[in-house]
């Protein structure tokens, strides 16, 4: 759950930066197009005529050519304020910082209050992450001009950038309570700050009514999909992926997460439907042909999933996942050899791979090499002490093997202590203590286990045998019952159960 919400923040943080909303306004010259009429300038016609030279060297994209004559402009006519904001600004597009800065210094000597000669100072600091020269450049514009919105979204910029999330917000709640802007962006950029920091309600309110200023505004149903995802509201999050795709049929995006929602929801043929699509619109994208092979496994079509894997092994350039799929694909296959090549494969691409190190530990033991499975444990434990799946299946394996025990329950605690609510932990923990010998402590760690897990068919048989040695009889007859109901096929809980009948109910036989 924990990584699930991790990638959706990620997607979140991905729509958020590529729909352009804060970077691009931030380093924005636009604000300065007013200063190429050089009504501004005395009048002089050789500082005019180097002028308009250089705004069509600027815009021509010669950029050394512009300095050169916006140079030559200030020669002429030394106290315009406007050629020197000009070369300052061609300097910048050079990327020659200290020369741009320099220009803009004699300007605030001519003109002290000049907050276009401000404006551009302060995105010139922010592309030198100078970002607290900059903010109080901004906070100077304010004061020279208080209703300066950009100024005021630049200081919130400039917050986002220091991650000042809360600072940033209150400058936007401050614009739409004073303003009621009607602008779609700044409802949508107060929205992904609340998400950065949890409040999803108050995003989808700010979201919710970008939309309603901007009906067709993709990214924030894409978002609003996302949160929607994130506050487990799937039905709502399916409907802005829909929203996305009546508007942008081709979203390769909204497909793609449209199809993982039903992939999620065991809607798998849905899901197979959605992957294809995005493979449609674009055939280069890896993710779809991956998760068109995670459904074939969960449709137990091992080897439809092989099938569509290979079909793209050579266009696939980070293959350590490419690898795990095949490794697992060939693993449900029972082909243990070929799953444990593609295993070290995985990890030869990626030495830190904890989930190919995890399922190559699994296969150890599904083989009966125990000790190189508890090898591998120990290695993911090493490297990452919080992992609990890996805490609890070490643990088990401790406590089969009636060895190491005190070792199996602190691990088995550990895992716990992460997730306590997981009733297949919990029922780890209360085989260890049986196998310990422990029987009260084993009865109240299987009993709290049911309570969590109900439907799981070996906590049932686990508590049916500690029952059993603590002569509760009827008890043990109720959960191996319900144990098989769950799952038939087990021999030796049926073997149990008959032999509890055999004896009216009563101990005899090995149990």
């Amino acid at each position: 759950m924990k990584d699930k919400k991790r990638n959706l923040l990620c997607l979140i943080v991905s729509v958020f930066i590529f729909s352009g909303c804060f970077s691009a306004k931030t380093g924005s010259l636009k604000s300065f197009n007013a200063l190429e009429q050089p009504d501004q300038m005395n009048v002089n016609s050789k500082a005019c005529a180097h002028y308009l030279r250089g705004l069509l060297y600027e815009r021509q994209g010669s950029l050394d050519r512009a300095v050169s004559e916006f140079s030559k402009a200030h020669n002429y006519d030394q106290d315009s304020t406007a050629v020197l904001t000009k070369l300052a600004a061609s300097y910048f597009r050079k990327g020659e910082f200290p020369h741009a800065i320099g220009a803009l210094k004699k300007v605030f000597v001519l003109e002290p209050e000049n907050i276009k000669a401000r404006l551009l100072l302060a995105i010139i600091y922010t592309h030198m992450a100078r970002f607290e020269d900059a903010s109080l450049l901004y906070k100077e514009v304010i004061e020279l001009d208080p209703e300066n919105k950009h100024a005021l979204l630049s200081i919130a910029d400039l917050y986002v950038f220091e991650k000042k999330t809360e600072k940033a917000i209150l400058i936007y709640e401050q614009i739409v309570i004073k303003e009621q802007p009607q602008h779609a962006f700044i409802y949508f950029n107060l929205g992904m700050l609340y998400l950065q920091i949890g409040k999803y309600d108050e995003a989808v309110r700010c979201l919710e009514q970008a939309l309603h200023l901007k009906s067709d505004y993709v990214e924030a149903y894409l978002c609003i999909g996302l949160v929607y995802e994130l506050k487990d509201e799937i039905g709502k999050s399916e409907q802005a992926y829909k929203s996305v795709i009546n508007i942008m049929p081709k979203n390769c995006l909204a497909h793609f997460r449209l199809g993982s929602l039903y992939l999620g929801t065991d809607q798998d043929e849905k899901a197979l439907q959605q992957f294809q699509r995005v493979i449609e619109i674009n055939p280069e994208i890896v993710e779809p042909y991956f998760e068109i092979a995670r459904t074939y496994l969960k449709l137990d079509n091992p080897d439809a999933a092989i099938k569509i894997l290979l079909s793209r092994e050579n266009f696939i350039k980070e293959k350590a996942y490419f690898f795990l799929l095949l490794g697992i694909a060939n693993s449900v296959k029972d082909d243990f050899v070929l799953a444990e090549q593609y295993y070290h494969k995985a990890l030869t691409e990626k030495p830190d791979y904890e989930a190919a190190r995890f399922y190559l530990a699994v296969l150890y033991e599904r083989q009966g090499k125990r000790d190189l499975s508890k090898q591998e444990f120990l290695l993911i434990i090493e490297n990452n002490p919080d992992n609990s799946v890996a805490c609890n299946y070490l643990g088990y394996m401790y406590a089969e093997d009636g060895a190491n025990l005190d070792k199996a329950i602190e691990l088995i605690k550990k895992a716990i202590k992460i997730e306590p609510k997981n009733g297949a932990y919990v029922d780890s923990l209360g085989w260890a203590y049986y196998k310990k010998g422990n029987l009260e402590y084993a009865l109240k760690y299987l009993e709290q286990a049911v309570s969590l897990l109900d439907s799981d068919f070996e906590i049932h048989s686990h508590l049916g045998q500690v029952y059993f040695e603590k002569g509760c009889f009827s008890k043990a007859r109720k959960h191996w019952e319900r144990s098989l109901k769950i799952k038939p096929a087990q021999v030796e809980v049926k073997e149990k159960l008959e032999n509890l009948i055999a004896n009216n109910g009563k101990r005899g036989g090995k149990q």
